[in-house]
């Protein structure tokens, strides 16, 4: 796994409350200008941010919020930038959302998304790997009074110690495309050091509950924010220009966040069970299955017990329908199954296979033997990854699911940690679960279609649910080998 849901950085930035468009045009003077964050990887310097805000004419009169991150991300001797910017115009006075643009760019390629004011509706318009999505939503879909209410609370002293606000925000980025919802609350009056200077300062938790996900952020008496902690690898700061572009090329997003237990792994092929010790994350936010029991030895500690899986004794016939799997079927924006190239190369693979196992074990091959390995900074999609015939965990992860959708096999992503015995350690890695009549974990980026019991399956799901677990864990946890067989 890597930093590719570094775009929920974009929504965590932007508080808002709920609140509807005022007549004052010069209500948010105080707040124009452009501010530069520095981005802190598990406290190296991997990126930097810009948000900046300004009253303009067009292409309407109102005004323009801008707001980009740039991550310099190093694996291994490689390195590669990934860049979102989200820009967005506000009508005045009412200060209605009128129209956004979100582009993402790395070297494999983009995404953009675009949204805009068609008579009482808002239309969103997704390109991801050459294919387009539109959604349609209620106007207006969001206003700028939403997004700088909790500043101008905080500016004009209308906050206290133990206050909430609950918010919510429109998020074009998918999936999250739709109203994204805040609950914050202010926990305490801090000092703070800000540019070596002590400030009086608001420190505040927040939660979005679509991502489950949680951090803080340190607001000075005029309601700039200083600082934005998410939660346990990554903080942004509020910095000179300069000072943000200057970047710590020494972080590698794969070495430095290896879990390395004191006892070291061999022979992963031949292994058949692993009891691990697990601290630094609750049951919550780890699979419990009959292949993997966890049980809580106390709140911080559980006990995990992996066992590598038998060849399926249920198997399936294709083609394969089923009311209950269906969402397991289904194209989404980042996994294609629909599209024309990714149907025509499903059928090629499986061709007249109607046993589900056997057709699913050459859909793995095909993708492990046919994408080269390479680290890459992307949003993972099928259609991407089979365009550039390169990716890492994340694209081979995508393109096999869609593959196997495409074949009538219900599958979804996975994502969690692997033992990686080059670096003697357990990494953040994604693979896939098909189903053929019972559920198979298969990893398209290793070879494997059983994966090896050093496998730790943290959830399933999309973007939002890998990282909304990855986030609440990584740089917390800690793992030990009891027992290996």
């Amino acid at each position: 796994m890597k930093s590719k849901f570094v775009s929920v950085l974009i929504i965590a930035l932007l508080y808002c409350g709920v609140v509807d468009g005022s007549s004052d045009p010069d209500r948010f003077d105080s707040f124009l200008g452009t501010e530069w964050y520095g981005v802190y990887m598990q406290g190296a310097k991997a990126g930097y941010g810009e948000l900046s805000f300004e009253k303009v004419d067009a292409p309407v009169s109102g005004w323009r919020t801008r707001e980009s991150i740039t991550m310099i991300l190093n694996v291994m001797g490689q390195t590669d930038t990934m860049r979102i910017v989200d820009t967005r115009f506000f009508a005045s006075p009412g200060g209605e959302l009128y129209s956004n643009t979100m582009k993402f760019k790395s070297v494999s390629g983009e995404m953009l998304v675009e949204g805009a004011k068609e008579a009482d509706e808002y239309i969103v318009t997704i390109n991801l790997g050459g294919q387009e999505t539109k959604k349609v939503f209620e106007y207006p879909a969001d206003y700028l009074d939403n997004i700088k209410a909790p500043n101008m609370k905080i500016a004009a002293g209308e906050v206290n110690v133990g206050d909430s606000i609950n918010s919510s925000y429109f998020e074009a980025t998918p999936p999250l495309t739709g109203t994204v919802h805040t609950n914050m609350k202010i926990e305490s009056v801090d000092k703070y050091n800000f540019a070596g200077v002590p400030t009086d300062v608001y420190t505040v938790s927040f939660m979005i509950p679509e991502m489950k996900f949680t951090g803080t952020s340190v607001f000075d008496k005029t309601g700039r924010e200083l600082e934005l902690v998410l939660g346990g690898g990554m903080t942004l700061k509020l910095e000179g220009e300069k000072q943000a572009k200057i970047i710590d090329n020494q972080f590698d997003i794969l070495a430095d966040n290896l879990i390395r237990p004191r006892k070291k792994l061999e022979n992963l092929a031949e292994l058949q069970s692993l009891n691990l010790r697990i601290t630094g994350i609750s049951a919550e936010d780890i699979i419990n299955s009959e292949l993997q029991k966890i049980s809580a030895k106390s709140e911080n500690e559980l006990s995990a017990l992996i066992k590598r899986a038998d060849i399926p004794k249920t198997v399936i016939d294709l083609p394969f329908e089923s009311e209950e799997l269906a969402e397991y079927l289904a194209p989404t924006v980042y996994i294609q199954s629909d599209a024309e190239q990714i149907k025509k190369l499903a059928a090629e693979i499986i061709r007249d296979e109607k046993n589900s196992w056997e057709a699913a074990k050459k859909i793995n091959n095909w993708v492990y033997d046919n994408i080269e390995k390479q680290f890459t900074p992307d949003f993972s999609n099928a259609l991407q990854t089979l365009q550039t015939k390169r990716g890492d965990c994340g694209e081979h992860s995508a393109l096999t699911v869609a593959l196997l959708r495409a074949a009538g096999i219900p599958a979804r992503p996975v994502a969690g940690l692997v033992y990686w015995p080059p670096g003697e350690g357990f990494g953040y890695h994604a693979w896939v679960e098909a189903f053929v009549g019972e559920w198979v974990m298969m990893d398209p980026a290793w070879g494997e279609d059983i994966v090896n019991p050093a496998h730790i399956a943290l959830t399933s799901g999309d973007i939002v649910d890998q990282a909304s677990v990855l986030y609440r864990v990584m740089g917390k946890m800690a793992i030990e080998v009891v027992e290996a067989r």
